[in-house]
């Protein structure tokens, strides 16, 4: 079962209560980047979140009816698909990033093995800014049963996995953390922010109960250093941030 499927099942059984129990589109919203495995994984979350009921099956071996996931091209996309890389300064934050101590001490460091991996994988150039391209791929094919070529043994993964995790550290974080924010998760925060205030005000007229987001690691690992809750590991398949509005009983 997906594991997309199963968060949507999670989601369901959380607001029960909250959210009817059919799909209405008057107070979920679903948003993702416009990537197919992002559109696939939300479409397969709703699909655990509203398994239709009555008229809504209209074939009765099709347990699934089709509801709305909006997106917006990938070159206009400024809520979600993080790091942006058409920003001077974010760029400027990154050569300066890899000028730091941390930085250089782990290239130092990890040098004999990152140039192993290169000559193993026959990639041009392989550095710890990149070398979680070469982490993802190898797991990727072990969650699918696909044999890893000789040279890569449980050592090598776990090391891989130390560079991986370094690498998504530095996209938000490490070196002037506050001011990457700003510039890439903290939109996705701002947005956030925006959308809990309008729900908050007074007789607000607002409808939508749920925003769903279908993003990326990095849109999840972007978020989390804005709030200053990362925890320096990469994000898992399936992985969700809730962010909840209470309203308590003193209004």
């Amino acid at each position: 079962m997906p594991a997309g499927y199963e968060l949507g099942q999670f989601l369901k059984k959380r607001y029960t209560g909250f959210l009817s129990e059919n799909y209405d589109r008057h107070e979920i919203f679903i948003r993702s980047t416009d990537e197919d495995r992002t559109l696939m994984s939300a479409e397969a979350n709703l699909a655990g979140m509203f398994p239709p009921t009555g008229s809504e099956m209209f074939h009765p071996d099709l347990k699934w009816h089709p509801i709305p996931v909006h997106t917006v091209p990938e070159d206009e996309d400024r809520l979600l698909a993080f790091p942006l890389r058409d920003c001077p300064h974010y760029a400027q934050l990154m050569n300066e990033t890899e000028k730091t101590h941390i930085f250089v001490n782990m290239t130092e460091t990890y040098k004999a093995f990152i140039e192993m991996v290169r000559e193993n994988t026959g990639l041009e150039k392989v550095n710890i800014a990149n070398i979680w391209s070469v982490y993802d791929t190898l797991f990727c094919e072990k969650t699918h049963n696909i044999t890893h070529p000789g040279w890569v043994n449980q050592s090598v993964m776990e090391t891989l996995k130390v560079l991986n995790d370094f690498s998504y550290q530095i996209l938000f974080g490490v070196y002037k953390r506050e001011e990457k924010c700003r510039l890439q998760g903290g939109l996705l925060l701002d947005q956030i922010i925006k959308n809990l205030s309008n729900a908050a005000e007074l007789n607000s007229q607002q409808k939508v109960k749920m925003i769903v987001y279908s993003a990326h690691d990095t849109t999840v690992v972007a978020l989390q250093e804005a709030l200053n809750v990362f925890n320096g590991l990469q994000p898992p398949y399936a992985s969700c941030h809730l962010i909840e509005l209470y309203h308590e009983g003193n209004g």
